[in-house]
Formats: C-alpha cells, sequence, structure tokens
C-alpha cells in the first residue's frame, strides 16, 4: 500500500486525500494551522461571524 504526504489543507489537498484513499493509498495531510480548510475556512469564519451580528 503506498503512502502519500499532502503539504495543505485546503480544498484541494483535502480533495486529493479523498482521490488518494478512494484509489485504496494512504495519505497523510500536513498543514501549519490545526484546522483543515486553509483559506477557505478562514473566509467562511469571517463570514458566518458577520452573519451572526447582523
Amino acid at each position: 500500500m503506498s503512502r502519500t504526504i499532502i503539504i495543505g489543507g485546503g480544498p484541494a489537498g483535502m480533495s486529493a486525500a479523498v482521490e488518494i484513499a478512494r484509489a485504496g493509498g494512504d495519505a497523510i495531510i500536513i498543514d501549519s494551522n490545526p484546522r483543515l480548510g486553509g483559506r477557505l475556512a478562514r473566509f467562511l469564519s469571517r463570514w458566518s461571524r458577520q452573519c451572526l451580528a447582523q
């Protein structure tokens, strides 16, 4: 079984990990943030706070 290290836990990195897992491989995601999602997660977090404040 192959192992692949993915640098970056944004949407592209998570998508790559899913495709590798579907193909029968092991994917390890490494990211500098404790949460996955990359810039999209930060945007959604900021956007949801603004929506709740209204």
